[in-house]
């Protein structure tokens, strides 16, 4: 579902950190690559079909895209932890070294 209000850049941003083109969302969610140009263009919300833009953060929000609301430090997009990986950063093991540690 698409969240009540989605702005250019951070259509834009959610592509980028899902690793994927304008083709591959073009191709994914049935929207042309002209009209994902146009959606990602301009300084405000996304000007465009309803249902296109839902289509399109659908693709995004299923590549591991969370869409974060304007909450006083504006508008952004963060990357989901996969599910059954524990937080943080990639390969960054969760454990702590310790003297049988391997360096």
């Amino acid at each position: 579902m698409a969240p009540a209000r989605i702005f250019a850049h951070q259509l834009k941003a959610a592509r980028t950190l899902a690793q994927l083109n304008q083709q591959e969302v073009a191709d994914k969610s049935g929207i042309s690559v002209p009209t994902i140009k146009r959606m990602e263009a301009g300084d405000g919300p996304v000007r465009g079909n309803y249902d296109s833009v839902a289509s399109v953060v659908a693709v995004l929000e299923s590549a591991g895209i969370e869409f974060i609301p304007e909450n006083g430090g504006g508008p952004g997009v963060r990357l989901k932890a996969p599910v059954g990986t524990p937080a943080g950063p990639a390969g960054a093991s969760q454990r702590m070294p310790g003297k049988n540690a391997r360096r």
